[in-house]
């Protein structure tokens, strides 16, 4: 058995089956109150974990994956402490769930008399000899549970039915008793059999089984079908229904691969841009000013829902007040159990679900919010209620709120800092309104004094540059754009390199709609991402989808990172725009839904169908509609 071994100059670690790499034991607060690494660990994983997981909400999965190395974790909230372990991906570490419990509880016993004095500095807590004696004795159970093996296949009830296969199992109790009862009929229904068999004989001797008028008679529901005329008819060739001698015209397959050679037939036909004036749109300026409607765009935040509502919630509120604080005064200290979570955790599951928030989603923040709840004290008359409606708007305020600074105003003046253009690819899946949604951001970053372009890189669906041009005669924007049938990640390319060449501040590339399992637009799409290597990679997506929600953005950033090109990591998308919100009223669910898959924010919406109905997701009021 290998083994730890406590050199003078500190620990190493010799060969182990276990190969654990690191063990913490850290605060809520941020102090690390013993932290034991037996070989080097390459970044910070375990702050990975408290950023990605701990405070977003996540603790209910049970293993969190950064880079090549895996870590589990314990909750202990009574002592607001987490302990984790760290060991690499490509090692199958043996009883690991036995071992941090095992770490967990003998810090507990040890220490648990000094976890109050955390705050203070002078605390420190020798473990080291606790945790040589446990790692020890993990060994010895990791060499234990190997030695048993696994069970032989002749000792398998698989092995003994391949050796004795006539052996008949025991019918079961209830088919018994049913066939006793079939035995138990009177004689009528002998007789009735007998006259049976007697025409199965007759019929089988006349060369057919049971004909009658030179048709098979046919049981069951085919005999009720033959009876009411319903008998399958030959089927005829197209010839022989149309009586002529022409063959019948097969409607041709289209190619859905847009990175294949189609024909030059297949070009024409879909290229409707060729030989086309530039103003062959004109529209009189009271049909432009009702889709520019205010014509201001101010961008601020989206509020929902009536203030009346919330004041006179208010005043509901302040006049109970009193009696409020004496429900509170009831009720002793206690500790939370799980069992006394479920029930209310299943009420906010249930209410998150009604407002739109996918159920895995749900099911997760629920989870996560009973790991953090489960062994805290609390008191009062609605104490557990109160204490989990806490908790999950902390959890759902930390999902909302943006880990980075997403200001793309501050971000194209750094872009324009360096001589070059900023750029956003627009993606999603069919008829969301991207080429709107693009449009309402170019009205806002014009109103900026910025100079735009827009990329018609929808070179699959017919309409989409004539769309887009449309778009832009009402905007007063150029397009770049060569037509159908065309690579869409070249396009992209020479769009950023003419905006780069004339002067241009942003360059928003209009990509073609996709359902997430396309995959050969797919590829088109990750080809023109990984390429072009844009600024930002906006998702939008509808307001309206519950559950589809998660199976669109995961797919979405699946096929981004499994068709990468390039040696860097892949391009994902980095942040989330929701259409049709103002239609939705309070089942704001799928921002949740989104944000919590990807990990990236809501950065606008659209409440409107003019170009200045455009705002930014207001975290704070979307809690509120959650759990109102």
């Amino acid at each position: 058995t290998l083994m730890l071994v406590d050199e003078p100059g500190g620990w190493s670690r010799q060969k182990m089956s276990s190969m654990l790499d690191c063990f913490t034991v850290l605060h809520k607060g941020g102090t690390v109150l013993w932290k034991k690494e037996l070989c080097e660990i390459k970044g910070n994983p375990i702050n990975d974990l408290i950023k990605t997981v701990i405070l977003e909400e996540r603790s209910a999965e049970t293993v969190f994956k950064k880079d090549t190395y895996q870590l589990r974790w314990k909750l202990v909230n009574e002592f607001d402490l987490v302990f984790v372990v760290v060991y690499a991906q490509a090692v199958t570490l043996m009883l690991v769930d036995e071992l941090l419990e095992s770490l967990k509880s003998a810090f507990l016993r040890l220490f648990k008399d000094s976890i109050s004095a955390i705050p203070v500095p002078s605390v420190s807590f020798d473990f080291d000899k606790e945790f040589q004696r446990i790692m020890n004795k993990h060994e010895q159970n990791v060499q234990a549970w190997r030695q048993r093996g696994q069970k032989d296949f002749e000792d398998t009830s698989l092995a003994k039915d391949i050796r004795n296969p006539n052996q008949k199992k025991e019918p079961a109790k209830a088919k018994s008793t049913r066939k006793d009862q079939k035995e138990d009929k009177g004689d009528e229904d002998d007789e009735d059999d007998g006259n049976e068999q007697d025409e199965d004989k007759e019929a089988t001797e006349n060369g057919s089984p049971q004909c009658k008028d030179g048709f098979p008679q046919v049981r069951g529901k085919g005999a009720i079908r033959q009876q009411r005329g319903f008998v399958k008819k030959e089927k005829k060739s197209a010839k022989e229904e149309s009586g002529s001698d022409s063959p019948h015209k097969k409607k041709q397959s289209r190619n859905w691969d847009p990175l294949a050679a189609n024909s030059k037939v297949d070009a024409s036909s879909l290229d409707r841009s060729v030989d086309k004036p530039e103003d062959a749109y004109e529209e009189d300026e009271e049909e432009k000013k009702a889709y520019i409607g205010t014509g201001v765009a101010d961008v601020e935040n989206w509020d929902v829902g009536s203030d009346d509502e919330d004041a006179g919630k208010d005043r509901k509120g302040k006049s109970k007040g009193f009696f409020s604080y004496l429900k509170n005064l009831t009720g002793s200290a206690r500790v939370l159990e799980k069992e006394e979570l479920e029930p209310v955790l299943q009420q906010f599951k249930d209410m998150l679900v009604e407002k739109n928030v996918a159920v895995e989603c749900a099911e997760k923040l629920c989870a996560s919010v009973a790991n953090g709840l489960e062994g805290k004290q609390v008191s009062g008359y609605n104490a557990v209620k109160n204490a989990v409606k806490t908790a999950m708007e902390d959890g759902l305020m930390r999902i909302l709120t943006p880990k980075q600074s997403m200001d793309i105003l501050r971000q194209v003046k750094v872009a324009q800092n360096e001589k070059r253009p900023y750029v956003v690819v627009f993606v999603g899946v069919n008829g969301v309104g991207k080429s709107t949604s693009l449009s309402k951001v170019c009205f806002w970053l014009k109103s900026q004094k910025l100079k735009v372009l827009l990329a018609a890189c929808d070179t699959f669906r017919s309409g989409a540059v004539e769309q887009l041009k449309t778009h832009a005669a009402r905007l007063e924007v150029p397009v770049f754009e060569k037509g159908y049938n065309k690579d869409a990640a070249s396009i992209a390319m020479d769009a950023v390199k003419y905006a780069g060449q004339n002067g241009f501040d942003v360059v928003l590339v209009d990509t073609a709609g996709r359902m997430q399992d396309n995959e050969p637009l797919m590829r088109a799409l990750s080809k023109l991402v990984n390429l072009n290597n844009p600024d930002l990679v906006l998702f939008v997506g509808e307001a309206l989808v519950g559950n589809d929600s998660i199976d669109q953005v995961t797919k979405f950033n699946q096929a981004l990172k499994e068709t990468a090109y390039g040696q860097g990591p892949p391009r994902l998308i980095d942040g989330i725009m929701l259409t049709k919100f103002d239609t939705i009223d309070d089942k704001v669910g799928a921002a949740v839904s989104m944000t919590y898959v990807t990990g990236q924010p809501v950065l606008l919406v659209g409440v409107g169908q003019t170009y200045t109905d455009l705002k930014k997701l207001n975290a704070k009021n979307i809690v509120k509609l959650l759990l109102r």
